[in-house]
């Protein structure tokens, strides 16, 4: 029978050798469905379909790949949005009123923390991109992992009103503490998960810890500053 189908199948399709014939043939599930009384099946019909098949697979997976893009951008985009409307609403408040700030010597320059945040919020949100993923996205077990991250990320966002907007620095200064806190527990639920996600926090908690120790002193340098906007 492999002889007659791979005759049949060759006046088809001539570029396909007997061999390539019968190793098809062998692999179909429904080779026995296929036969019909002449004994041949119809090489063809199942050819067909596995063409069919092939094209249906190739553009799953090209639909899978670009929505697994999507989530990778929108994932490790998210973190800035926060972070530029933090900047944005608070722009005015930053050559007015932060410049004439009792500050430490190791104060960073202003230019070097738009720079800074932009490779942190980066980082942060790729790799919550890998502990989604990991998970199986939104399921049961990503709650706590993902549920610390948001936390976090929403005291990060929090800070730029608290310490711009309101000049509350007192205010500031608990909110970075806790963000401390919220970004220490998200490193320690992610490392069991994905360890390079785990690293890819490290800079930020590096950041998180200068920025403390700089509200603090700003805090105890400016004893002045009260909530409200008074120059």
């Amino acid at each position: 029978m492999a002889e007659a189908l791979a005759g049949t199948v060759g006046s088809f399709c001539p570029a396909l050798t007997p061999l390539d014939v019968c190793t098809l043939w062998a692999r179909s599930s429904e080779a026995p469905a296929l036969q019909t009384e002449a004994g041949l099946g119809c090489p063809t019909l199942f050819l067909c379909e596995g063409e069919k098949g092939g094209k249906r697979r190739q553009k799953t997976t090209s639909s899978y790949q670009g929505r697994m893009w999507a989530y990778t951008v929108g994932f490790t985009v998210l973190p800035h949005v926060g972070g530029f409307l933090g900047w944005f609403f608070n722009r005015k408040e930053i050559p007015v009123w932060y410049e004439k700030l009792k500050k430490p010597s190791w104060c960073p320059s202003r230019k070097v923390f738009p720079l800074a945040w932009t490779v942190l919020y980066t980082g942060m949100g790729y790799a919550s991109y890998l502990i989604w993923n990991d998970l199986g996205g939104c399921s049961s077990k990503a709650v706590i992992p993902l549920g610390l991250y948001g936390a976090q990320l929403a005291l990060n966002w929090a800070w730029p009103p608290f310490f711009f907007g309101a000049r509350n620095l007192k205010m500031a200064l608990i909110d970075i503490l806790c963000l401390d806190s919220l970004a220490i527990g998200t490193m320690c639920s992610w490392y069991r998960i994905n360890k390079v996600a785990t690293l890819l926090m490290v800079p930020y908690l590096g950041w998180l810890a200068m920025a403390t120790c700089l509200t603090i002193r700003i805090w105890k340098d400016n004893p002045e500053q009260k909530p409200g906007k008074s120059e």
